[in-house]
């Protein structure tokens, strides 16, 4: 068993992540999270990647399962985004890979934060047989984002390319899923033929498995309540967490949690993050965010000590003011409330 996993399965479901070498100690990070939000939990906590042996003894010995994956089944594909790798498509193989070890799977991307437990009673709840549950993608949703242009000429390209009959489009960073119904309906294998045909559409939208994903089975996706997927850096202000509670956040834009960054919730998550990727490494340092106040500290931009101190003060103070702006009024909160109160999965 050393081989292909450091441990055994021991619960009947699984939390899992599923990432290359190269986001192994976020995955390690979010996972530990799960571990503390959730201690009497009767699920596994997974991460899944195609090389065990970066893994740390003092990982190897804590309560995450590292589990092996055989990638080769993923077609050969080059994704239009460079800071995306073909490990996004890693998620895709879990159900297959793990079918006799569990009968459901909760994923997550590497960037996600368990806020407050609740995941065991989703398990315990969830409707069975149901291939796969996922969140609208906010981004796509113009009554949920309000600005003057809420859907951009490219969104509307990529609902165009990819979203279902109805219009529906999913965030696949985080998915509910049935095994053996998501086997049945054989979404991995529609999903893979697909790229292998669409190459080319897929990279000119710079899109990859998302893409995909909803290119071949956006009408037969279960909605999940976003507030297991709370995904858009305008819903992450204080007033919106403190009215709908979500359960986990989602950090989809360029601030990530490993990160030092100006944006006030990433900074709240810091702590925790940093504590694990310093057990996974000792010699783990903070990267700062490019742009970002840490960022300018260590790259002054006019080798003036009052200027670049003055300069920084300055972008704080604007910083400040975008996180307390509030730019979700009362109707497209309105929206994710019936987004919420009609998921099936929640």
């Amino acid at each position: 068993m050393s081989d292909e996993a450091t441990r055994p399965a021991e619960h009947p479901d699984a939390a899992v992540f599923a990432c290359d070498a190269g986001h192994l100690a976020y995955a390690y990070a979010a996972a530990m999270g799960i571990h503390h939000a959730e201690p009497e939990r009767r699920f596994d906590i997974v991460i899944a990647t195609p090389d065990l042996s970066p893994v740390p003894e003092v990982a190897r010995r804590g309560p995450i399962r590292f589990r092996r994956i055989d990638v080769s089944a993923i077609p050969p594909f080059r994704h239009g985004n460079p800071r995306i790798t073909v490990g996004t498509f890693f998620r895709h193989l879990l159900p297959e890979i793990l079918r006799d070890e569990y009968g459901a799977l909760f994923y997550m991307d590497t960037d996600t934060w368990m806020r407050r437990p609740g995941l065991q009673g989703l398990f315990d709840r969830r409707p069975r047989g149901v291939p796969l549950a996922a969140v609208a993608s906010f981004i796509y949703r113009p009554d949920l984002l309000e600005r003057p242009h809420p859907v951009s000429p490219r969104a509307e390209r990529v609902l165009g390319a990819f979203a279902g009959t109805n219009g529906d489009y999913w965030q696949s960073g985080v998915q509910m899923i049935d095994i053996e119904a998501h086997l049945k309906a054989r979404v991995a294998e529609r999903l893979f033929s697909y790229v292998e045909t669409h190459h080319d559409l897929l990279e000119r939208h710079r899109l990859g498995d998302q893409g995909a994903l909803n290119a071949v089975f956006a009408d037969e996706i279960v909605p999940l309540s976003p507030l297991w997927n709370w995904h858009h850096e305008d819903w992450h202000h204080p007033d919106l967490l403190e009215r709908f509670d979500p359960h986990i956040l989602h950090f989809t834009g360029r601030a990530k949690p490993w990160m030092l960054a100006d944006e006030p919730l990433v900074g709240e998550v810091n702590p925790d993050w940093f504590a694990a990727l310093s057990q996974w490494s000792p010699d783990f340092t903070p990267e700062a965010r490019r742009g970002s106040a840490a960022w300018f500290e260590a790259n002054p931009v006019f080798r003036l000590r009052p200027l670049d101190a003055l300069h920084r003060r300055a972008h704080v103070a604007v910083m400040r003011h975008k996180a307390r702006r509030l730019t979700i009024g009362a109707s497209g909160q309105a929206a994710m409330q019936a987004l919420i109160d009609t998921a099936e999965v929640a």
